[in-house]
């Protein structure tokens, strides 16, 4: 009889302990459930590749495209200046307006734009030509080029005040103006609530203004989606240099603005982007395995941050998929 009080006075211990500690949240599982509750970046809990990383980037995200699964988090819904990222939207929307055998010609008004990156007045270009151009060394005259162009096509109203735009009837920016409205209503189709763009090329507007804005994860929702439907659009963000030649029989050798291409291993695309106002911003698809793309990005890094922040997140990610990690 000594014996079995003594058993139930232990057990009736041990369950009041165990009570205890799950209420004080000191039971390892109740422990990690409260932090992923409370805290409001949804890092990836348990994964000890990404957790002592050093990033510059006020946002970064990273997302396996095969699985649906995010990797990585921080400040990933944060609305914040895309730079030159604005442009993969305008890959996106020109693709739909444009056929692949158009030509386009460079206006007065595309070389206006900041920067120069070679091209020439009244200079023709095949238009895919043109975007690998554009897409490689950023250009913003390719960019505004193409935009002219394919709004030209564009049918759809323009609405000012959801533009961001102002027009009247003797403007001649007008097409551009379109396409900057195709580009507002396709993040809207997509549902990137966050996103909008007041120009084509990602130029700050104004010292407190972006010619767009979006969040990590939402650039990385548009580039996955574009990787998904289009995976050989981007095809030459891969290269270090690429010569290309234009209807004019004019050839160009351009250096990527994506420094970091020769140390990610099977990169799938990138885009680099960069100002004042927004920093430095940079976007990368590489394959993890097999047909095992993931997505990296930062946001509002520094110029030569945004490339040393996505070498820690893949190296971290590739990491986390090795056999050793599990």
């Amino acid at each position: 009889m000594k014996i079995r009080s003594a058993e139930l006075f232990l057990f009736a211990a041990t369950l009041f302990c165990g009570i205890f500690l799950l209420n004080s949240g000191r039971v390892k599982g109740e422990t990690i459930t409260t932090a992923i509750k409370k805290d409001p970046v949804p890092i990836t809990v348990g994964v000890a590749a990404f957790s002592a990383l050093d990033l510059q980037a006020k946002a970064a995200y990273v997302y396996d495209l095969k699985e649906g699964k995010v990797l990585y988090a921080k400040n990933e819904n944060a609305p914040l200046p895309l730079a030159s990222l604005t442009k993969i939207m305008t890959a996106m929307v020109a693709t739909e307006l444009l056929p692949n055998t158009s030509t386009i010609t460079i206006h007065a008004d595309d070389l206006k734009q900041d920067g120069d990156n070679g091209l020439f007045l009244w200079e023709k270009w095949n238009f895919r030509d043109l975007l690998d151009f554009t897409m490689t060394v950023s250009s913003n005259d390719g960019a505004h080029a193409i935009a002219s162009a394919a709004g030209a096509l564009s049918t759809l109203p323009i609405n000012p005040i959801e533009s961001g735009t102002t027009t009247n009837s003797s403007d001649t920016s007008i097409p551009e103006q379109q396409f900057i409205a195709e580009m507002n209503k396709k993040a809207n189709n997509l549902g990137l609530i966050d996103m909008s763009f007041t120009n084509e090329t990602g130029l700050d507007t104004s010292t407190t203004t972006n010619g767009g804005y979006g969040s990590a994860k939402e650039i990385t929702q548009l580039f996955s989606d574009l990787i998904t439907q289009n995976p050989q659009l981007l095809e030459a963000t891969t290269h270090k240099n690429l010569t290309l030649t234009s209807q004019s029989q004019i050839t160009h050798t351009i250096k990527n603005t994506d420094t970091a291409v020769n140390i990610i291993p099977s990169l799938i695309a990138s885009k680099t982007g960069y100002t004042d106002l927004a920093g430095g911003n940079l976007i990368i698809a590489y394959d993890a395995g097999v047909d095992h793309p993931i997505i990296v990005c930062v946001l509002g890094s520094s110029i030569d941050g945004r490339f040393t922040d996505v070498k820690k997140l893949t190296d971290a990610s590739l990491t986390y998929f090795s056999p050793l990690s599990k």
